[in-house]
């Protein structure tokens, strides 16, 4: 978590800085890297980053599914398939929204129940602490899977440039996007050490909070929580997905053409959503769904393409040693990407 967390923010600020040159107000990855990259290498990161946020969707499919069903205390296909269109009901309506300015203020609101959540979470675990087996904890051969659910916790491009532009002071963008970091670093590591010491005799299921039913008396209020959190973060999420396949020059003409109709301007949204739909019902792997996603997709997004793009910008005026520090992330990305590629998804189809 300690590198995932240092390369995240170096990158990130490669992307500021890049956009800075180029004087972007929103993040337009066509308009950021196509001077650098080449046509090609735009066209496999767009894929990369709809892959990225449609997988994003499917989770939170995948969560409020298991809200209603626990909350309603029911099991099977059918009752995945209700629940799955109720989501829909949330998720359609949510994506339609396109001033995004309201969520990225409100935010806070989504951060602070989402700490309550974790903070009645670690009841159980901190009442439970044990530090016998502790040996049993480490497994070398998961390392490869685990790259891609640590740079999951990290990843955050889609959003950066218009966070840093609507801050009034635009020079602390980099000292905070630092210090956000550290604290989510903080949190991450600390619950997850807790839990490791205070769960040793209960089999958890991937998704805690789908197991975390039969011991805490504030389960659905956990969830609770949770859904309002996610249902404040989906459209910030989602954004950046539609803003990459509405930018594709012959849906940006028919939505154009189309701007009066108003089924037709929504139409990529809508059938986005709806696809997400299946995904989430028949995917119960979460852990391993979301590692494979992080290993395929985000090392790209993340860390590759800005430190390329950047280097490339920049040429000769850059000096050799920051050059070749970032070609050296660069391959080391992509060994990552095999590596965990290839764990995760015979994680995934096996396991």
């Amino acid at each position: 978590m300690i590198p995932m967390a240092f390369l995240t923010v170096y990158t990130v600020f490669k992307i500021v800085d890049l956009a800075e040159i180029k004087g972007l107000k929103e993040t337009n990855f066509r308009e950021l890297y196509k001077d650098y990259v080449g046509n090609y290498a735009i066209i496999y990161f767009e894929i990369c980053m709809a892959i990225n946020y449609f997988g994003v969707g499917v989770t939170y499919v995948i969560f409020f599914i298991d809200f209603f069903k626990n909350a309603f205390k029911t099991t099977g296909v059918l009752y995945s398939l209700l629940y799955g269109g109720l989501s829909l009901l949330v998720i359609i309506p949510l994506s339609l929204i396109r001033r995004l300015e309201l969520f990225i203020k409100y935010s806070i609101i989504a951060n602070i129940l989402t700490l309550i959540v974790l903070g009645i979470l670690l009841e159980y675990p901190l009442s439970h602490l044990s530090y016998e087996n502790v040996d049993n904890y480490a497994d070398i051969i998961e390392i490869p899977g685990l790259l891609g659910v640590a740079l999951f916790s990290f990843v955050s491009p889609g959003l950066v440039i218009p966070m840093r532009n609507s801050m009034e002071n635009k020079e602390q963008f980099k000292p905070t996007f630092l210090i956000v970091i550290m604290i989510v670093w903080v949190i991450y590591v600390g619950f997850s050490v807790i839990c490791c010491f205070g769960f040793q005799q209960m089999a958890i299921t991937q998704n805690i909070l789908k197991g975390f039913g039969n011991i805490n008396e504030y389960f659905l209020l956990i969830q609770g929580f949770y859904a309002l959190a996610l249902v404040l973060t989906y459209p910030m999420q989602l954004g950046p997905l539609f803003e990459v396949l509405e930018n594709i020059e012959k849906i940006k003409e028919f939505l154009e053409r189309n701007q009066e109709n108003w089924f037709y301007k929504n139409s990529i949204r809508i059938a986005i959503s709806i696809m997400i739909f299946p995904f989430g019902i028949f995917v119960s792997k979460f852990a391993d769904f979301i590692n494979l996603l992080g290993a395929f997709c985000f090392f790209i997004i993340q860390f590759i393409y800005p430190l390329w793009a950047y280097n490339n910008c920049l040429g000769e005026k850059m000096a050799k040693a920051e050059k070749w520090i970032n070609y050296s992330i660069i391959a080391l990305s992509f060994i990552a990407v095999l590596l965990s590629s290839y764990h995760s998804f015979w994680s995934f189809i096996y396991r």
